[in-house]
């Protein structure tokens, strides 16, 4: 996929595909998809081994860096789409509400 940025605007270019998309609506898109991918990891995580990831297997798994899966994290759970338990090391539990 080619990108070419004009003024604040960035094109993608994606075989005859052509679509415009301002900087602040791909970051907010961005950030969407990641927040999925870590709510997805999460869960088939907890539904395998029957217990939570560690912030460094997220990392890892969506190679992504701490700090980015920390603020991930964080901003997950202020929409409350995910839970923080007491438990130390695996405490991020996807909320089934």
């Amino acid at each position: 996929m080619r990108q070419s940025r004009t003024d604040n605007k960035v094109i993608l270019v994606d075989n005859n595909f052509i679509e415009s998309y301002d900087t602040d609506m791909k970051k907010r898109l961005n950030r969407k998809i990641r927040e999925n991918q870590v709510i997805a990891f999460i869960g088939k995580y907890e539904k395998k081994n029957s217990y939570a990831p560690t912030y460094s297997e997220i990392a890892d798994e969506l190679e992504l860096s701490m700090q980015q899966i920390f603020n991930i994290t964080k901003g997950l759970e202020e929409k409350g789409q995910i839970i923080k338990t007491n438990d130390r090391n695996r405490k991020l539990v996807v909320n089934k509400k």
